[in-house]
C-alpha cells in the first residue's frame, strides 16, 4: 500500500538522499508526527513550504434545517435540484453534462440510499470491481452523468475539473478530511461550492439549540470540525488556522468567494446602510416638507395681511367718498338758499320802484 511505501522512505533518508515530500493536507500540529513516520531528523530538518488549503473560488456554507419537522432526504434532494439548475446541463463547464455535484455520505447505506433518490452514480469501497470504479470516476471526470454520491473512498487520485458543488450529509468528523473532500470542487478555478447539511433542534422560542464541543467530541467529531460548523465568524478563518497555521484572518478577502457567514454580515451591512440611507432620506423629506409647510404658512399669512391692508384701503376710500358726497350736498344746499334770498330782495326792490312810479303819477 501507499502507507508502506511512505514508511519505506526512511531508508532513503538514512542514505541522505535529497527528497521532496508533497502532501495535499498536513496540519501544522501534525508536522512532527509526519517527520517521525518518514524518518526525518529530530527537530524537523529540511524546509517547509505551505500553500493555502482553502480555495479562493469555493464558497463554504453550513446549511441547517429543523431536524424535528423536516427530513434530511428531502432537504438534500431540494439542494441537489437547486445546484443542478444553477450549474445546468448546458455545457457551460465545457461538458455536455454541465457542472458535477458530489454528495458525500458518512455511511455506505446512506450513499446508496441517496443514489436511488437522486438518480446518481454511487462510489464506495464495495461499489464493484476496479473496472466499475474506474468507469464511475471517468464519468465524474468527463461523462454526462451530473450527480454522484460517495463515501470518503472517493478520494485519492480523483481530479475532476468541473465539480461545482460538494455536499456533505451526515456526521463530518475531521476537518482535514473535509478540507480534502471539499477541495475537489472547482479544480478548474471556476466558482464552486462546498455545503454541509446539518440538522438542528429549536427551542420553544424558535432559537437553535447549539451543540457543545463536548457533545460533538462524544460523537467522534474533533473540536476543530465542531468549530468550523458552529462558528459565528468566518469559516475560512477556522480552516486557515487549523490547516495552515494562519492566525491573522478575520474574514473572507477580496477575490475570494465569500463564505456564508461573511456573506450574511455583508448583507446585514448593506441592509443597515440601506436603513440608514432610508432614514436620512426620510429626514430630508421631512425637512423639505417642513420647509414647504412653513413657506405655505408664510404665504398664507402674507395673503391675509395683504387682504387686510386692501380691505382697510377700500374702507378708507369709501369713507373719503362718503365725506366728499356729504360735503357736496351741504355746499349745494347753501347756494340754493342764497339764490332764494337774492330773488326776494330783487322782488322787494322792484315792488318799491313800481310803488314810487305810481305816486308820481
Amino acid at each position: 500500500s501507499w502507507r508502506s511505501r511512505v514508511l519505506g522512505l526512511r531508508e532513503l533518508v538514512k542514505a541522505e538522499t535529497q527528497l521532496v515530500y508533497l502532501t495535499a493536507t498536513l496540519r501544522p500540529a501534525d508536522e512532527a508526527e509526519f517527520g517521525r513516520l518518514v524518518g526525518l531528523p529530530a527537530g524537523g530538518g529540511g524546509q517547509w513550504f505551505r500553500g493555502a488549503t482553502t480555495r479562493r473560488n469555493v464558497r463554504y456554507e453550513v446549511r441547517r434545517y429543523d431536524g424535528r419537522r423536516e427530513k434530511e432526504e428531502d432537504i438534500v434532494a431540494a439542494l441537489v435540484e437547486e445546484k443542478k439548475a444553477k450549474y445546468g446541463r448546458d455545457g457551460r463547464d465545457g461538458r455536455d453534462g454541465g457542472g458535477k455535484i458530489v454528495v458525500y455520505c458518512d455511511t455506505v447505506k446512506k450513499a446508496e440510499q441517496y443514489a436511488r433518490r437522486l438518480g446518481a452514480l454511487c462510489y464506495h469501497r464495495k461499489a464493484g470491481s476496479a473496472e466499475v470504479k474506474q468507469a464511475i470516476v471517468r464519468q465524474l471526470r468527463e461523462g454526462t452523468q451530473q450527480v454522484f454520491t460517495a463515501t470518503n473512498a472517493l478520494g485519492l487520485g480523483v481530479d475532476a475539473p468541473t465539480i461545482r458543488a460538494v455536499v456533505h450529509v451526515g456526521v463530518v468528523r475531521r476537518l482535514r478530511d473535509y478540507a480534502q473532500e471539499s477541495g475537489r470542487a472547482g479544480r478548474d478555478g471556476q466558482a464552486s461550492e462546498a455545503v454541509i447539511v446539518r440538522a438542528v433542534s429549536y427551542d420553544r422560542r424558535g432559537r437553535p439549540m447549539e451543540q457543545t464541543a463536548e457533545q460533538a467530541e462524544a460523537r467522534g467529531v474533533e473540536r476543530a470540525m465542531w468549530e468550523f460548523i458552529e462558528t459565528k465568524g468566518c469559516v475560512r478563518a477556522v480552516l486557515d488556522r487549523e490547516m495552515d497555521g494562519r492566525q491573522d484572518r478575520a474574514a473572507c478577502e477580496d477575490g475570494e468567494e465569500a463564505c456564508y457567514r461573511c456573506e450574511a454580515r455583508a448583507r446585514a451591512g448593506r441592509v443597515g446602510r440601506e436603513v440608514v440611507e432610508e432614514e436620512e432620506e426620510e429626514e430630508e423629506r421631512a425637512e423639505e416638507d417642513t420647509e414647504e409647510q412653513e413657506m405655505a404658512e408664510e404665504e398664507a399669512r402674507a395673503r391675509q395681511i395683504e387682504g387686510r391692508v386692501m380691505a382697510e384701503a377700500k374702507e378708507a376710500e369709501e369713507a373719503q367718498a362718503r365725506a366728499r358726497q356729504i360735503g357736496g350736498e351741504q355746499s349745494g344746499a347753501g347756494k340754493g338758499s342764497e339764490d332764494s334770498e337774492d330773488s326776494e330782495e330783487d322782488r322787494r326792490i322792484e315792488a318799491e320802484i313800481q310803488e314810487g312810479r305810481a305816486r308820481r303819477r
